[in-house]
């Protein structure tokens, strides 16, 4: 297993007036499985390429396991990458495509085959060696890629938007063998996506990148619960702000006054709570004791949507709407009325003003 390193990692390219990557620094840890997650642009695939060294950086530098890479050529640097449109030699079958990288080694022919007809199992192949990559799905298309940068036993296994070209059900079924391939063969991978919920399902840890700079690094669960930025937290859905002023263990704002468990220092601030986090209390009855102390407060419902498995409501806060996720169907339409909610100190976060 292999750690990957990037210190002060950075990109320009001539003629442009913002550079692709802005110093990036980033810990992989040996055998983990990374997530460059971004919108379109952000710079993502940039950084893989730069690692599998088919970009060179403008400044910074790569190492492997504590040993620098950033000068060593792609084919002898251990990093293999599988591009989004998969790139497989249309005139070679199957079995030739996965076996190109083994045979620009000079691996002996009787080890080639064995290592080919293993991942012909592995990544289930079997009955398609013949075939040529017109005759795949798309599905089919992505195993044999993956196949051909697997059989050469890479340090670092590197994807690019792999999920991106195939339909919902054989996106779940890559998503299963990527997992499995990689815990399987302890293989350290950096996968590129634009999508959360493939980042989350994926991921040991998750990279987010705007306009080619790191705005979070870490465990998948922060970016809902303790977001880096306002930014941040609207990247993964989150549209439940509130502004306020902190004193002490206390967040003062125009709907009410708030205790809270963790986030910036004293002054101005931004609350934040996810939707589901968000109690509903119904109805708060006319002149209710303790209720602001309690963290809670009325909001008018502007829309409510009876979802099956729960009920989404909209309502206002603060002339801003918020988004509100209740269990079950409540025992009536609130929609046009009121609703009390309560936000628990130790689901909200606090981001600098």
């Amino acid at each position: 297993m292999t750690s990957v390193t990037l210190e002060g990692l950075a990109k320009s390219y001539r003629g442009a007036s913002e550079a692709a990557v802005h110093a990036l620094d980033l810990e992989v840890a040996a055998g983990e499985l990374v997530a460059l997650l971004g919108p379109s642009g952000c710079g993502k695939t940039t950084v893989l390429k730069m690692i599998a060294g088919l970009l060179r950086p403008t400044s910074g530098a790569i190492l492997f396991d504590a040993r620098p890479v950033t000068d060593v050529p792609p084919e002898r640097r251990g990093a293999v990458m599988v591009f989004q449109n998969y790139l497989l030699f249309p005139y070679m079958s199957v079995e030739e495509n996965i076996a190109f990288g083994l045979r620009m080694r000079k691996v002996e022919a009787s080890e080639t085959g064995r290592r080919v007809a293993g991942m012909v199992r592995k990544l289930k192949l079997q009955g398609l060696e013949r075939r040529r990559p017109h005759q795949l799905s798309g599905g089919q298309k992505q195993r044999v890629a993956l196949a051909r940068a697997l059989v050469v036993e890479p340090r670092v296994l590197l994807l690019d938007e792999p999920l991106s070209n195939l339909d919902a059900h054989l996106r779940d079924e890559m998503r299963e063998l990527i997992l499995f391939t990689h815990k399987e063969l302890e293989l350290t991978t950096i996968f590129v996506t634009h999508d959360q919920q493939e980042a989350v399902l994926l991921a040991d840890r998750v990279a987010l990148m705007f306009e080619g700079r790191l705005q979070q690094y870490g465990p998948a669960h922060l970016f809902y619960e303790r977001p880096a930025s306002r930014r941040v937290a609207e990247f993964f859905g989150c549209r439940n702000f509130l502004r306020g002023r902190r004193q002490g263990g206390r967040v003062e704002t125009r709907v009410g006054s708030f205790d809270c468990c963790a986030g910036e220092p004293e002054g101005e601030v931004v609350l934040t709570i996810r939707p589901e986090a968000v109690e509903v209390k119904g109805r708060r009855e006319p002149g209710a004791a303790g209720q602001q102390r309690d963290n809670c407060f009325e909001a008018p419902v502007r829309r409510q949507i009876y979802m099956g498995t729960h009920t989404r409501f909209r309502v206002e806060v603060d002339g801003a709407e918020w988004d509100v996720i209740a269990e079950a169907a409540p025992e009536r339409n609130l929609e046009g009325g009121s609703m009390c909610l309560r936000l628990p100190p130790e689901r909200l976060w606090v981001l600098p003003g």
